[in-house]
């Protein structure tokens, strides 16, 4: 198990006493499609389809993380999804 000092812990931390008050960081990780249990771009639908229906929730940002997306155009493909 790794040492609590490779999680920024300290990020979480200070991230609840920011001036506007503690707020709530919900973090998405995102990985690459799984062949054979996930269809090509799932993640991207499944990314799009979320960000369409989800409401905004009082109190909390959101943050995505791509976790080691292997191929480049659906990288850039996630990444315009999310800032759109």
């Amino acid at each position: 198990m790794p040492s609590s000092e490779s999680y920024p812990v300290w990020l979480v931390e200070e991230y609840g006493k920011r001036e506007e008050g503690p707020r709530v960081l919900l973090v998405r990780i995102l990985g690459n499609d799984l062949p054979g249990l996930h269809g090509k771009s799932q993640t991207a639908r499944n990314l799009s389809f979320t960000l369409e229906h989800e409401p905004e929730l009082e109190g909390a940002d959101k943050a995505f993380l791509l976790n080691r997306i292997t191929d480049a155009d659906e990288r850039r493909r996630l990444r315009e999804i999310i800032s759109s």
